[in-house]
């Protein structure tokens, strides 16, 4: 179970903050790749998904989530160090989860990819990252979407960090 995380913040806004988690989200997919799957979550606490207006965010503050042990191994890793050491970011002490916390699923949106590949323009109206595949280099969207449930869900997450087979995270 997720029982500490982190907080990674933008200090230029939500714009560059994207930008910014991408970077922090292709680390975590470089360290855990081997393994298919990784015992680091994400979520974003204050994303915001507008299907009527020209504004989607992911907020300005990224969580990162996992025993305190996985936690310190991914904040030594060098790439994520050197990325954590710009002035445009603050990171947070690794903290316990809230005991009133209640639990997400952050899941990639595939059905917006499916929109996105019919031509449909979808970038505006979904929150979505910009990353680059290890295997082919090709740039892709990742489309994330969060959803709440009632219990926790324990598990691993995908390279990515988002829910793999129900696997939850803390919200609060």
């Amino acid at each position: 179970m997720s029982s500490y995380y982190f907080e990674i913040k933008s200090n230029e806004g939500s714009k560059v903050a994207s930008i910014l988690f991408a970077k922090v989200v292709s680390i975590l997919h470089a360290v855990t790749k081997v393994d298919g799957q990784s015992p680091i979550g994400i979520n974003f606490p204050f994303m915001q998904e507008h299907k009527n207006e020209n504004v989607t965010s992911f907020g300005e503050t990224m969580r990162v989530f996992g025993t305190k042990g996985d936690l310190l191994v991914f904040l030594r890793n060098a790439s994520l160090s050197a990325l954590l050491e710009e002035p445009d970011l603050t990171v947070s002490k690794i903290q316990e989860v809230p005991d009133d916390a209640a639990f997400v699923q952050t899941l990639r949106d595939r059905t917006v990819e499916r929109r996105k590949k019919l031509k449909i323009k979808v970038e505006r109206y979904f929150p979505y990252m910009k990353l680059k595949s290890l295997s082919n280099k090709k740039k892709f969207s990742l489309f994330i979407k969060t959803k709440t449930v009632q219990e926790p869900t324990p598990g691993y997450f995908s390279t990515y960090g988002l829910s793999k087979d129900g696997s939850t995270t803390p919200y609060f």
